[in-house]
């Protein structure tokens, strides 16, 4: 399974510029980049599968999806993510009463889910 999609991220795409911009100016080698560019996508993979264990739900007008070899693709707008009171607890102001935490994002969204178990297989 290609760790690739990593690099369509902002700090992915920011990496690929900066690496792009080492090559044209000969300051470093094509091989390098490639080489950099795989461990990016190996380790941004691993700090996700170690820090990222929240669970969360979310409502969205979705415009479309794609599913292919247990990759899904949602394309969605508007949407409103939900946090259970547990995992927000550094997210809002300390309380008697814990609350679920909501984030509301206008406008499109593009979602990538791949199925934890291809990921383990790489």
């Amino acid at each position: 399974m290609s760790l690739q999609h990593y690099r369509t991220t902002a700090f992915g795409e920011c990496l690929v510029d900066s690496l792009d911009n080492l090559v044209t100016s000969g300051k470093i080698s094509g091989d390098l980049a490639i080489k950099v560019l795989a461990e990016f996508d190996q380790s941004f993979y691993e700090a996700i599968a170690r820090s990222a264990e929240d669970k969360l739900t979310f409502k969205a007008k979705l415009d479309t999806y794609r599913g292919c070899d247990n990759v899904w693709t949602f394309e969605a707008q508007d949407a409103v993510f939900t946090f259970p009171p547990a995992q927000t607890a550094g997210m809002r102001a300390p309380g008697p009463k814990a609350t679920a935490q909501e984030i509301v994002v206008e406008g499109k969204l593009k979602i990538v889910s791949v199925d934890q178990k291809l990921m383990s297989e790489t």
